[in-house]
Order: structure tokens, then C-alpha cells, then sequence
């Protein structure tokens, strides 16, 4: 649909119910017509992702889908919970750990969106997750969020959903506050500052 709105709502997912809560997303009947239906002029604002307590709400693989034209997606607070096996010096747990997270905004083919002012915390600083993915989209942009835990990936797959490369994408005064092992106690930023209320 265009011009659709998602604002002042709280979403939350428990252990057991993984998955997203917005999608702004495409449909294709072809392969190779990948824009033929677009959604336009979406506005997610002001909501909260993962509850009072994201250890026990935040159970998001991905919290915002975009594949849309004009998205507007700001002011938002998401958070994820802190999952401990990431910190693991076993590669199979942390790779379970990779396997039950995607991103908290992930950008695919989108054109034209911008986000802004939004706070996300808890994504692993890996391919598997990150913030921010941008995958194939265009004329991005990406400023005034704060970031935990991990940042922004940038991507082109380049395949027949997303034929075009990844361009013309502006990112500016972003803050992102990076634990490499996302449970550290000596965390650079104090997750729990970061309230169910509070948005960039």
C-alpha cells in the first residue's frame, strides 16, 4: 500500500517467537521486473521494539524490513536482547547465536528512504547482523541514529530481486558504540541507559 503509517506503537517478540514486525516490502510476479509493485511514502515513527525488558521482549531477528520507495523510518527504539553466546570461544555457539539474528534495519532494494534519528542496540557486529544492512538500494539517507553493539554493512548482492548495485547513499553524524563481544562487562555503553521510551 502507499502511504502507509506505523507510529507510536510498541512491538515485542518472546523466546520461542522469533521473527520481524514491519516489513515494507515489494511483491514481484517476475524476476525480472523487480520494481512492479513498490510501496511508497511509508512512515514508521516513534515506536519501541523490545519491550521494558529486551531480555525477555526482544527476541527480533529483524525489526524493519524496507524494500519500499520514499520510506521514512525515524525515532524509533530497538532493541534486542544481549545474547551471551556470542561472547562464546566456541565457533558453533557463536554460530547458532548468528543464526537467530538477521539486522535491525535492513535496507533491500529501496529507493529513495531515509533514516533518521532512531536507536538500536543489541545486533552482533557480523555479516549475520549489524544495525543497519543496505543491500541494493538507492539514494539513501542514514544520519542521526545511535548505534550499540554494532554498525552499518553495506552490500550489494546483485542478484535477480536486487539487479542494481548499491548507490548514491549519504551517511552523516551516526554514533555507533562498539563491544566487539556484545556482553562485555566492561561494555562501552551502558545498555541499560537506554530506555523503553527513548528515542534518538
Amino acid at each position: 500500500t502507499d502511504d502507509g503509517e506505523v507510529s507510536g506503537c510498541e512491538f515485542v517478540r518472546s523466546l520461542g517467537y522469533e521473527g520481524r514486525a514491519i516489513a515494507v516490502e515489494r511483491l514481484n510476479f517476475h524476476y525480472d521486473a523487480p520494481n512492479e509493485l513498490r510501496p511508497k511514502r511509508t512512515l514508521i515513527e516513534y515506536n519501541v521494539f523490545g519491550g521494558s525488558d529486551p531480555s525477555s521482549d526482544g527476541y527480533f531477528v529483524n525489526a524493519i524490513y524496507d524494500g519500499g520507495q520514499d520510506t521514512v523510518i525515524q525515532y524509533n527504539t530497538i532493541r534486542r536482547f544481549v545474547d551471551a553466546r556470542a561472547a562464546s570461544s566456541d565457533e558453533s555457539t557463536v554460530d547458532a547465536a548468528k543464526a537467530y539474528q538477521d539486522h535491525g534495519i535492513l535496507s533491500e532494494g529501496a529507493i529513495g528512504s531515509r533514516y533518521e534519528g532512531n536507536v538500536i542496540a543489541g545486533w552482533m557486529p557480523e555479516a549475520a547482523g549489524g544495525a543497519f544492512k543496505l543491500d541494493g538500494s538507492q539514494r539513501i539517507r542514514l544520519s542521526d541514529n545511535l548505534m550499540a553493539t554494532s554498525g552499518i554493512l553495506m552490500h550489494s548482492d546483485m542478484n535477480a530481486f536486487n539487479p542494481v548495485p548499491l548507490r548514491d547513499i549519504y551517511i552523516r553524524s551516526n554514533q555507533i558504540v562498539l563491544d566487539h563481544t556484545n556482553v562485555s562487562p566492561e561494555h562501552s555503553y551502558d545498555l541499560s541507559a537506554i530506555g523503553a521510551g527513548q528515542r534518538g
